[in-house]
């Protein structure tokens, strides 16, 4: 049995190592399709060695509750995990989270699944010693109903991406304002900037705004 969708390595690695471009954008668009930034991978700049529950409530501000009822599963580097308190962040991880996942496979691949023997021997292991709490970087990827649900929250907190896909995604979207260092800037110039930076690590924060043109609130 196999799940691709989660289990296949992503080769986004890009701003792993990257030391981050001193430019900061902030992005204020109606458009929903920056969440699909979250689906392809970002990079995050957390504290490394706390659980993978801490990271996910403690660091990216996700509701304990939510967390229980919602994400159903959470991988790291392409392995289903169960006990999200006993498996510790790794400086240079992969995480995926997901909300239910259809199938077969899907359900093999929740936490504590009661079909988790169909895995094989994918199966993430719990930690045996606690390694040290440090900043560090890690690749994030969300999927499903989860996706819609807590991608204001994180991209409102600010995500590291490639300055090329960051353009990508500017040029499909012709309502989004740019700032930079509080300042509006030319949207014309802001793509060809990003162009010619390529694959640079850029920090960039997406206010997603509704039809009235309120900014939504951070989603728990």
């Amino acid at each position: 049995m196999s799940f691709t969708l989660f289990i296949k390595p992503n080769k986004r690695d890009y701003c792993m190592n990257r030391t981050i471009n001193d430019q900061e954008l902030l992005i204020m668009t109606p458009s929903t399709l920056w969440r699909l930034l979250l689906q392809e991978g970002v990079f995050l700049d957390v504290t490394t060695g706390t659980s993978l529950r801490s990271l996910l409530t403690g660091q990216l501000g996700l509701a304990p509750d939510y967390v229980e009822r919602h994400v159903d599963a959470v991988f790291l580097d392409g392995h289903p995990i169960d006990d999200i308190d006993r498996t510790s962040v790794p400086d240079g991880g992969r995480i995926a989270i997901a909300g239910a996942l259809p199938g077969a496979a899907g359900i093999a691949m929740r936490r504590n699944s009661p079909v988790a023997a169909l895995r094989g021997g994918i199966t993430g292991t719990n930690d045996t010693d606690k390694p040290a709490e440090e900043r560090g970087r890690i690749q994030m990827r969300i999927f499903g109903l989860v996706l819609h649900t807590v991608a204001h929250k994180l991209l409102q907190r600010g995500v590291i991406v490639e300055a090329a896909r960051i353009a990508s995604f500017l040029r499909e979207d012709e309502k989004a304002t740019v700032l930079s260092h509080g300042h509006t800037e030319d949207r014309d110039a802001v793509l060809t900037r990003l162009v010619t930076q390529g694959t640079e690590a850029i920090e960039c924060r997406v206010m997603i705004a509704d039809g009235n043109g309120t900014l939504n609130p951070a989603d728990s």
